[in-house]
């Protein structure tokens, strides 16, 4: 094995896609609800449980959501023609990256229906 570069404990993956315009706007209430209540709002999205954030993420991302204790946490932008790349997904090495979700799977299909699939 060739180390090309050591020393950094975060990696985020950004997905050039949009979340569709029905989901922003759950987000958007779901976020005014959290930011009032500082706790999460759990809800469903086309038979996805998640919970909103209060907050949004640096780099323009308004919103944030996750997928449970275990899950990864998600930033969304509101859709934009000029920034394709809508949706991220924050890492970092201290749970070693295994909460990056399988773009390829059923999962991102039901909150991001547009998302080219890759293999």
């Amino acid at each position: 094995m060739h180390i090309l570069y050591s020393g950094f404990d975060g990696l985020d993956l950004a997905l050039k896609t949009s979340a569709p315009l029905e989901f922003v706007n759950l987000l958007e209430t779901g976020k005014a609800f959290a930011a009032e209540t500082q706790f999460d709002v759990r809800t469903v999205y086309n038979g996805v449980t998640i919970g909103i954030g209060p907050t949004g993420r640096q780099g323009g991302y308004a919103y944030t959501f996750n997928t449970g204790p275990e899950g990864a946490i998600w930033a969304v932008k509101r859709p934009k023609a000029s920034d394709p790349w809508g949706v991220r997904i924050p890492g970092s090495s201290g749970h070693r990256f295994r909460k990056y979700p399988a773009t390829h799977s059923d999962f991102i299909r039901p909150l991001i229906p547009e998302h080219p699939a890759t293999l």
